[in-house]
């Protein structure tokens, strides 16, 4: 049961865990919808905007993400420097 439940958690987790790419894409979709409907772009056009918007959404917050850890990643480098034995440590 609590593996079912670790699964469901990754699962959801997928969805909302990065609120801006689900915000974005929504607004990226009702915009591009709104403009083929109202007969300002036609179907394929807004099919490529949304292709290439998902796109720009995605590697954006993949950006996001690697430099949250790189940040983290330096951050606690810096903090095992810092508390290393006086033998070890660099100048």
């Amino acid at each position: 049961m609590k593996i079912l439940r670790m699964a469901l958690n990754e699962i959801i987790g997928m969805f909302i865990d990065d609120g801006a790419v689900a915000l974005l894409t929504i607004a990226l979709i009702a915009g591009v919808g709104l403009m083929v409907k109202l007969g300002m772009i036609g179907g394929l056009t807004g099919a490529c905007l949304l292709f290439l918007g998902c796109l720009i959404i995605l590697a954006e917050s993949v950006a996001r993400v690697a430099r949250r850890k790189v940040k983290g990643l330096i951050h606690t480098q810096s903090l095992d420097r810092n508390h290393a034995p006086e033998s070890t440590r660099l100048p």
